[in-house]
C-alpha cells in the first residue's frame, strides 16, 4: 500500500466589485386589479426606457407584475388593489448611482440594493486555486522533509466540496446587498475572495 501524505492550502486576495446591481421598484394603483395592472405597466415600461436609453452598458431587464388586494387601515374593507413590479439594472459600480436615481426620476418608488458583483470572480478564483496547490506543496514538502522524506506525484485534490482527480472548480463570489430607499453614494466595501484545496501526495 502506497504511502501518503494530505495537506490544506489556501489562498486569499482582497478585490474591490467592479458591478452592481439595483432593482428599482415600480407600484401602481386602481380599483380592480386590471387597472392597478395597466398602470403598473405602463409605469415598468417608463422606468426600463430611461433607464436603458441613459447608459450604453447597463444590462437593463423586467420582471413580472404582482397585483393584491389594498384593504383600509382597519383590515376590514377593501379600497382597491396594488400591482407591483421590479427593473434589474445591472451595470459598473462606476455607473450605477446615476442609473439609480434616473430610475427614480422616471417613477421608480424605491430602490433594493444595490448588490455587489466581483465581475472576473472566476478568472480570480482560477489564479488564487493556482496559489492553493502551491501553497499546499510547499507544506507537503515541508512535513515530509522532517520526517526524513519527500512528496511524489498528486493522487488527489479536493477543492471545497467538489472531488476531483485533476484540477479543481470555483465559483462567482457576490457581495452582500443593503436595502435603500433613494439612490445615495455607492461605495462598495472590499470582498475577499479565498481559495481552498486539500492534497494528496504520494510520500518517496
Amino acid at each position: 500500500m502506497s504511502e501518503t501524505i494530505t495537506v490544506f492550502g489556501c489562498a486569499r486576495r482582497r478585490v474591490a466589485p467592479d458591478l452592481g446591481v439595483w432593482q428599482a421598484v415600480v407600484e401602481a394603483r386602481g380599483a380592480d386589479e386590471r387597472q392597478a395592472y395597466t398602470a403598473c405597466a405602463a409605469a415598468l415600461r417608463t422606468v426600463h426606457a430611461a433607464v436603458d436609453g441613459a447608459a450604453n452598458t447597463a444590462d437593463v431587464s423586467v420582471g413580472g407584475i404582482w397585483v393584491q388586494p389594498e384593504w383600509s387601515d382597519s383590515g376590514q374593507r377593501r379600497i382597491g388593489s396594488l400591482a407591483t413590479a421590479q427593473v434589474a439594472i445591472r451595470d459598473s459600480v462606476a455607473n450605477l448611482e446615476a442609473l439609480g436615481q434616473c430610475a427614480l426620476e422616471a417613477g421608480a418608488v424605491r430602490l433594493d440594493g444595490p448588490t455587489y458583483v466581483v465581475g472576473n470572480a472566476l478568472a480570480i478564483m482560477d489564479e488564487l486555486g493556482a496559489e492553493a496547490v502551491a501553497a499546499a506543496h510547499v507544506r507537503a514538502s515541508a512535513l515530509a522533509a522532517a520526517a526524513g522524506r519527500s512528496v511524489g506525484q498528486v493522487v488527489r485534490i479536493i477543492d471545497g466540496i467538489q472531488e476531483h482527480d485533476v484540477g479543481w472548480s470555483s465559483k462567482e463570489m457576490i457581495g452582500t446587498s443593503a436595502r435603500m430607499m433613494a439612490s445615495g453614494p455607492v461605495s462598495p466595501e472590499v470582498q475577499e475572495l479565498q481559495a481552498d484545496v486539500t492534497v494528496t501526495y504520494l510520500l518517496a
